[in-house]
């Protein structure tokens, strides 16, 4: 069985599996029920903050990609878009790729310096989603454990280390280095410590803090659907520090290697962040599956659109992306 085929068959295997944990021991009545609670009235609102978390994303790019490109804020918007719509249709998550190579001919710069410095970006963002959850973990000490805190506190201390090594140590990582040489022994974290190092330029300039800035209020932008659903659906469980928590939720089952758009993981896991803060079984669900939905399907329009408008088709841009793909691996 091909590589591929293994990967479609794993990545929904997992969404099957997700898909059971999110849909057990519900009463389809009473989701019935929390769904017609809802005022639709606040919905649109959460349609209107997929257009402000692509302006946050595109600004930070415009940072990371300084050093070797001048790219103006409206295309790198665009790009974003059909990235993200792309990652939301396609197995395997080949959207990165894709919008890196787009990247690489739009602005006419290598191949391997757009996508590290999408690499770049997927590192702040991990430092951000970390330090946000400690932070209102802090404030929430009733519904977050001692030993989750734990857990992430390390995780986020290894990316921060990650971070620092490429601030601070690069010239270690470069061809001749110390660490390059010795990373040789593991050709996979080799490959990936040279992408980092190109895309990490930024960071060892002044563009370092609107970069991890703008990674915060990404992160801040993204809460705000949770917080407004909540409203919506009347549930009054959620402040905007118990909405970050939900949305790291939401972010770690949006990680998992499953179908395309997290369908299934990010259902579980906010059913589980949401039972956490109080809500019943089948309140959680809907409410999931509401943030889902509505963000889901306003990026994805919308970056299907921008993607028709650059002349590509959806076949098309997945052909780039597995070409991409295949480059990465030589």
């Amino acid at each position: 069985m091909k590589r591929k085929t293994w990967t479609i068959f794993l990545a929904f295997l997992l969404t099957s599996l997700f898909l059971g944990l999110a849909l057990r021991n519900l009463s389809w009545a009473e989701m019935r029920k929390a769904l017609d609670a809802a005022d639709v009235r606040w919905l649109p609102f959460v349609c209107c903050v997929a257009f402000v978390d692509l302006a946050v994303r595109a600004v930070r790019w415009r940072f990371i990609l300084s050093p070797v490109a001048d790219a103006p804020a409206s295309t790198l918007y665009r790009l974003e878009a059909i990235g993200l719509a792309a990652n939301n249709i396609i197995v395997a998550r080949l959207g990165e790729l894709g919008r890196a190579a787009l990247a690489g001919r739009r602005f006419k710069i290598p191949f391997l310096a757009a996508l590290s410095s999408i690499m770049v970006e997927r590192l702040c963002d991990t430092v951000a989603v970390l330090v946000l959850f400690n932070a209102m973990a802090f404030f929430n000490p009733d519904v977050i454990s001692t030993r989750l805190r734990v857990i992430t506190l390390g995780v986020l201390a290894c990316a921060l280390g990650v971070l620092a090594v490429l601030v601070f140590a690069h010239k270690e990582l470069e061809p001749g280095g110390v660490l390059e040489k010795k990373l040789k022994l593991l050709p996979k974290a080799h490959d990936l410590s040279v992408k980092l190092v190109t895309g990490a330029r930024a960071l060892r300039t002044r563009a370092a803090f609107p970069i991890m800035g703008l990674s915060f209020l990404l992160w801040c932008v993204n809460a705000m659907p949770f917080w407004i659903v909540d409203k919506a659906m009347g549930l009054g469980l959620l402040d905007f520090s118990r909405a970050l928590l939900v949305l790291t939720w939401g972010a770690a089952g949006a990680s998992v290697p499953a179908a395309p758009g997290a369908v299934g993981t990010f259902e579980a896991a906010v059913r589980s962040g949401m039972e956490t803060m109080g809500a019943a079984p089948p309140q959680a669900l809907v409410y999931a599956v509401l943030v889902h939905i509505l963000a889901y399907s306003t990026v994805t329009v919308l970056g299907l659109g921008l993607m028709y408008a650059e002349g590509l088709s959806l076949a098309k841009f997945e052909e780039g992306a597995e070409k991409a793909s295949l480059e990465t691996k030589r």
